[in-house]
């Protein structure tokens, strides 16, 4: 038998399996030891659960237990992201921005304005969650643009990864919705709309969910909290806190039993480069 502390009901310690569910109990600032994985987490509020102390990866992909969270503070970003972008000149692959103190990653579009091929970045990690009847999934990120005209991004699970097939999940144009993926569920935005607003979408087996227009539209050089929960049939979205109405419906959102891969992608719409900095990336299966 293993003893462990607790504080205000909530282990400070334990294995892996446990480590999702203390990570939503925990206060701002709790610690919680993963004897398993042998690392120290911490919990995040503006990330919605716990990251590594050291702020470097934490990726677990135990079965019934698959969890990341990075705050991306090391040298270099981890082996385990699928970094790939489009082939114009001007493509810029996320890598570790040395100039933010709290840690990010930065990446740059491509100009050639022609699309995913040429232009587009992408940060995805090969730990797969599988949607049930019953699950909560969650993923988090904190996403900062250097210009939000001419511009794409898509943020939520998909299920291929870039290195495989470099795509655009989910996009619009003008009034029509094309889903490239034949299971996926996210944020969208695309300035190809007709109105330049985020997005909550899904699709699963090619059959599109009702998206839903947020009415929220971005502006550059702003930081935002992106959180998306998936608890059983039902898809909720937030920024910066504030959850939206107008819930994605499953398993419309997302087929069950499928592998959905986090990443976040961004593209430019036209001849002009866009930054993207992601502060944190995270998310996980926290209950089967």
């Amino acid at each position: 038998m293993v003893a462990r502390a607790s504080f205000n009901g909530v282990d400070l310690s334990g294995p892996s399996l446990t480590r999702n569910v203390m990570g939503l109990k925990c206060p701002e600032g709790q610690t919680f030891y993963d004897y398993e994985m042998a690392r120290l987490l911490v919990r995040d509020d503006r990330a919605k659960g716990l990251m590594g102390v050291d702020g470097a990866l934490v990726n677990d992909t135990t079965a019934g237990a698959a969890y990341f969270a990075d705050h991306f503070k090391a040298a270099a970003i981890n082996a385990a992201y699928d970094v790939t972008k489009g082939n114009d000149a001007q493509a810029v692959a996320f890598a570790v921005d040395t100039t933010v103190k709290a840690g990010a990653v930065k990446g740059t579009t491509g100009d050639a304005g022609t699309g995913a091929a040429a232009d587009a970045i992408t940060l995805a990690l090969n730990n797969p969650v599988q949607l049930t009847a019953t699950s909560r999934v969650e993923l988090s990120a904190s996403l900062k643009f250097s210009a939000v005209t001419s511009l794409y991004f898509f943020l939520g699970f998909t299920d291929t990864l870039p290195g495989t097939t470099l795509e655009l999940p989910i996009t619009l144009s003008t009034v029509t919705y094309t889903t490239t993926a034949t299971d996926a569920v996210g944020f969208m935005f695309d300035t190809a709309a007709t109105t330049d607003t985020v997005r909550l979408t899904g699709v699963a087996a090619d059959v599109d969910a009702t998206h839903v227009d947020t009415g929220f539209a971005p502006v550059l050089a702003t930081v935002y909290d992106f959180h998306i929960r998936i608890d059983g049939q039902v898809a909720t979205f937030s920024i910066n806190g504030v959850t939206f109405t107008g819930a994605i419906t499953l398993p419309a959102c997302a087929s069950l039993a499928v592998n959905l891969y986090p990443i976040i992608v961004a593209c430019a719409r036209t001849t002009s480069t866009r930054d993207v900095t992601v502060d944190f990336f995270r998310g996980g299966l926290f209950a089967a």
